[in-house]
């Protein structure tokens, strides 16, 4: 397969660029394909003030946990949020903030909005436990863009076909040209965990839509082949991929890129 002096990027965070909690492992919503747990491999930083001692050499991924209302408690956050973006870059995972908590954080600096979208109902409301309607993701993404925020919208494979394209079409049809590719974990509650196949499938769906796909950090390990398969696909930035991944993109006279920042930063 000629790349023909294609780009390959490859996303290594790590500790340039922490994940951390500001509400520690708390979280009120409780999703039933996480109930938490994601939040236990964050660095804490439920201490006022701890914010910025945390940011890395390259920046900070700044989320937690959600109240009822799918809101992550920032907003009394700002000024640490502030002072974390003049020390590196600064992607956060808000969820349905306010409008004013939404322009509050863009003055703040943040350089991308991380923004998980789905649009089932029955996914809104029997696993991600919110009082939620569909239409209100897309005045989430509005939201943050008429405040002058850059949103990267998630799209998490695993909850349905119709949550996974619908959520894909309404990213399409607002006029979104990335999308940062999920799969559900195996281990929280039963659930139609996709195989390699299945990933492929969605890759194809979402490039037919006209989307560029990056591979996301959340993603079943289990599946060896897979980043293999989706370089074939043309995804051309992943997630933390593996050594062999990335010699097989140089085998194909790719050019690697290797960034220590989370990958909706170069979105």
């Amino acid at each position: 397969m000629e790349e023909g002096g294609a780009e390959f990027v490859a996303c290594y965070p790590g500790r340039d660029f922490p994940s951390v909690s500001v509400t520690g492992v708390s979280c009120l919503q409780m999703c039933a394909h996480c109930r938490g747990r994601h939040l236990a491999g964050m660095l804490p930083a439920d201490g006022a003030g701890s914010i910025p001692g945390l940011v890395g050499k390259e920046g900070v991924l700044i989320s937690g946990g959600c109240d009822r209302d799918g809101a992550v408690p920032l907003g009394d956050r700002v000024d640490e949020i502030a002072e974390a973006s003049r020390k590196g870059w600064v992607n956060v995972h808000a969820g349905f903030s306010d409008a004013a908590t939404v322009a509050a954080l863009v003055a703040a600096g943040v350089h991308r909005f991380s923004v998980d979208v789905h649009q089932d109902p029955e996914v809104i409301s029997n696993v991600l436990n919110l009082d939620r309607e569909p239409d209100e993701y897309a005045d989430l993404l509005r939201t943050i863009s008429e405040a002058g925020g850059v949103a990267v919208p998630h799209l998490t494979l695993g909850l349905g076909d119709a949550d996974f394209t619908r959520s894909a079409s309404l990213v399409a049809g607002m006029g979104f040209r990335d999308a940062v590719l999920l799969t559900l974990v195996p281990g929280s509650g039963e659930f139609d965990y996709p195989d390699e196949g299945a990933v492929v499938g969605a890759v194809r769906f979402l490039k037919g839509l006209g989307l560029s796909v990056t591979l996301g950090c959340m993603r079943d390990r289990r599946m060896r082949g897979l980043e293999a398969r989706l370089l074939d696909e043309g995804v051309t930035r992943m997630a933390n991929p593996s050594p062999e991944t990335v010699a097989l993109a140089e085998s194909r006279g790719m050019r690697v890129v290797v960034d220590r920042r989370c990958c909706c930063i170069g979105l």
